[in-house]
Order: C-alpha cells, then structure tokens, then sequence
C-alpha cells in the first residue's frame, strides 16, 4: 500500500513538473539580441496590458524573458537604451490571437540599428 501510494506521488509531481515545462515552452517571450559593440542598458515594452523589462544585455549577449498572455490587443510600444545614451523608440500593433510560443526578438546592431520581428 505505502508504495503504491509512493508511485502515485511521484507520477503526479512528474505529471506536474511536465505540465510547467511546456507552459514555460509555449509561453510569449520576449528576446534581445545583441550583436552591437555597447551593451543594451534596458529595453522597455509597453504591451496592451502589462510592461516588460529587460537589462542590461552586454554586447555578443542575449536575454529572454517570459510575459503572461495578454488580455486585449493594441499598441506595444518600446524604448531601448543603449550604452553609450543613444536611446531608440517605436511601436507596433500586438494582436491577442495565436499568443502562444510568441517571441517578439529585438536585434541590436552596430551604429544604433534595432530590428523587431514578432513570430509564433
């Protein structure tokens, strides 16, 4: 009886522990790459309804972070800080449907030149 009841337990916490790794997997990321010669100070992402923060990400490094699902679509918006003060700004419309394995990826290159993709 004790080791049946041990067997269960330890299929649930293995049955849990699963359930939290593809949650994590399949949730929306956000991503900064870069590929500068200055170090990212922060990068900031306003989304319909929640802020992101990330930083700082020093050069030929990257950094991921998870965000919940959000509620309604709109505007995202961003403000990304650079090392040596050149501070980048923009926007783009975020959309609620297909939220998961979303990655927006941000990639920092040389001279102040950002690239923003949303895939997933």
């Amino acid at each position: 009886m004790q080791m049946r009841l041990l067997w269960a337990a330890a299929v649930l916490l293995g049955a849990a522990a699963l359930s939290l790794c593809v949650y994590h997997f399949a949730s929306a990321k956000v991503e900064v790459l870069n590929h500068s010669d200055v170090a990212v100070e922060e990068l900031v992402l306003v989304l319909p309804s929640s802020r992101v923060s990330i930083g700082p990400v020093e050069p030929a490094a990257s950094s991921r972070v998870y965000f919940s699902a959000q509620e309604a679509s709109g505007e995202a918006r961003y403000r990304l800080v650079l090392g040596d003060g050149v501070e980048l700004v923009g926007g783009f419309d975020y959309a609620v449907e297909e939220q998961w394995f979303r990655t927006i990826r941000f990639t920092v290159e040389s001279g102040g030149v950002v690239h923003v993709s949303v895939s997933g």
